[in-house]
């Protein structure tokens, strides 16, 4: 158990650079330590007088670590994130007259695979339905034709590839009524200037027959006078109320001519949509041009 201690000193001596005595110096000094009464032998005074030459401890280094690189553990590759592409569907004008036939342009942006597109058809109180399919040009267009009778509302549809989200746009196009107009009761007609005008007596009545399209039983058709004069142009003339259409859309009205002898005259009829009325906007018939002599 001694030896192990002193083998343990001598390491921990040598490891902090402190001088580690050679075995017989070491008894020498020690029996000179303990009290003998024998002097120290001159051998044993010159190794314990001789200068010792320095020891110096290796430098530690520790040796050197390097941490392994770290990878995060290989994970499944997350989902791609799909963009949408651009997608618009466009109309030269955004209300046509009844029964016009509407170019539809459809735009889509680049996609990956997938070039068709579907476009689905709403007019006021039809449930949407899918008119047309067709696939882009090379430049991404799409150009389809449509008839318009009532207000419609067009959604195109993409429905995406591998890479690209599906999307979607919407336009609404309005429609307005159709009112065809036409006068009886007149004798004969003349033109002025290039413009065709019925003449009537002042003792007979002219009559204003109207129809609107579609069937728009109830609702409002009035109407609308204009004279001519000759330092303004047309003047408003009468305000008249509304006639309600009957069953097939029609509306005929009478007017008393005792008192326009000698003036020049137009009247159309004017449809005014009920309140209620989403298919069709209001609109005015053409205009029918008269004259009143005796």
């Amino acid at each position: 158990m001694r030896s192990s201690n002193i083998a343990l000193g001598c390491v921990l001596a040598g490891a902090l650079g402190f001088v580690a005595l050679p075995p017989a110096t070491a008894r020498a000094a020690g029996t000179a330590r303990a009290g003998s009464s024998v002097a120290p032998s001159a051998a044993v005074l010159a190794a314990l007088t001789r200068p010792t030459p320095a020891l110096h401890a290796p430098a530690l280094h520790a040796p050197a670590l390097h941490a392994p690189a770290l990878h995060a553990p290989a994970t499944p590759a997350a989902a791609v994130r799909k963009r949408a592409p651009a997608l618009s569907i466009r109309t030269s004008s955004t209300s046509y007259a009844y029964s016009s036939r509407v170019w539809l342009t459809v735009r889509l942006g680049r996609t990956h695979a997938n070039r068709m597109v579907s476009i689905y058809a709403a007019p006021v109180g039809v449930r949407d339905w899918r008119w047309r399919s067709g696939k882009v040009n090379s430049a991404g267009r799409l150009r389809v034709l449509f008839r318009l009778t009532r207000t419609t509302t067009f959604t195109v549809v993409f429905r995406g590839d591998p890479r690209d989200a599906p999307a979607r746009a919407s336009r609404t196009v309005y429609a307005l009524a159709r009112v065809a107009d036409a006068v009886s009761g007149y004798y004969a007609n003349t033109r002025v200037g290039g413009v065709t005008y019925y003449v009537f007596h002042a003792n007979r009545l002219l009559v204003l027959h109207a129809t609107v399209s579609p069937n728009k039983h109830g609702e409002c058709l009035k109407p609308e006078t204009q004279q001519w004069d000759t330092g303004s142009g047309w003047d408003d003339d009468t305000t008249y109320g509304c006639d309600s259409l009957d069953s097939g859309s029609h509306d005929t009205a009478p007017f008393n001519l005792a008192q326009a002898v000698g003036d020049r005259y137009r009247i159309r009829a004017d449809y005014v949509r009920g309140k209620r009325d989403l298919a069709n906007l209001s609109t005015d018939g053409p205009w029918l041009y008269l004259m009143v002599v005796k």
